[in-house]
Formats: structure tokens, sequence, C-alpha cells
């Protein structure tokens, strides 16, 4: 990851129905701003779109615990937010987050490594490691996925 990190705003527009991706903005240099996806670098969510119920309830899971990191106290781990209410949430309930770019995926998405904005000093997990240690996303290397196994999500 480079060393440059950002102050960035996570946009109410798009977050991933997996948990790994999210559209952004930042002030990239004095009174230019850029806006775009990232996915969390090293990672990869259930998909909300399968046709197994359980990839379904763990991707719902999933998403919410990333809105829960980007809107503290706001998302119930649980339920199943419709994309209206999560964009009126996440308008209401703006956080902003430190973003450290990386290289794009192949659909062109930065992939970038998140913080809460309380890690100033660099204590706290990253967003990714967050959802990786409780279970919700796999780590990913670009490669094969991995299937899930319910008894951990």
């Amino acid at each position: 990851m480079p060393s440059i990190v950002y102050l960035a705003r996570v946009l109410t527009k798009y977050v991933s129905n997996a948990g790994d991706t999210c559209r952004v903005v930042f002030q990239s240099s004095p009174g230019v701003y850029s806006q775009f996806i990232v996915r969390l670098d090293g990672i990869d969510g259930p998909e909300m779109n399968s046709h197994d119920p359980r990839e379904v309830a763990a991707a719902i899971r999933a998403r919410n615990r990333l809105l829960s990191l980007l809107a503290p106290g706001v998302f119930d781990r649980d339920r199943d937010y419709s994309k209206k209410e999560v964009l009126r949430l996440l308008a209401e309930n703006t956080t902003l987050v430190y973003l450290a770019l990386g290289a794009a995926d192949k659909f062109g998405r930065t992939l970038a490594q998140m913080f809460p904005t309380g890690d100033a000093a660099g204590k706290n997990k990253s967003v990714k490691q967050v959802l990786i240690d409780e279970g919700v996303v796999h780590t990913y290397a670009g490669k094969t996925k991995q299937p899930w196994t319910w008894s951990l999500v």
C-alpha cells in the first residue's frame, strides 16, 4: 500500500451488496476532488444475488457490518435494509474514513485499505481486518474464490 493516505467521505450512491466495495470522494489536491469506486483490498464478500439463501443472509450481514463501520450505531447487523433506507441512513450519518489507495483491479475499481477516522494514530484495525476477524468476508488474492463455510458466517 502507498504511504499517501487521504481523508475520504463514503458516498450514499453506492455500497456493494457484498460488503467489499463502496464509492468515495476525497480531495486529491487543492481544489481537485476525486470520486470513484473502491474495493477493499484483499477481501471477498458473499453475494446478495446468490441462489443459496445462506449466502444471501451472509451477504446482508457483511454489507451491514461494513455500513456499521462507516456509520457507527446506525445499522443493525441482521436487518435487510432496502437500498433506499441505506442511502437515507448513510446520508444522515456520514462519517469520514482514511483511505490508502492501491492499484486497480481487473474491473477497474481502485483497491484500497480503509480505516475509521478514529484511527489517526494507527491504533485501530482496518475495516478489512475487522470484516475478516468477524468472519463476514474471506481473504482474497484475486484468484479462485473460496467457498463459504456457513458455520463461520
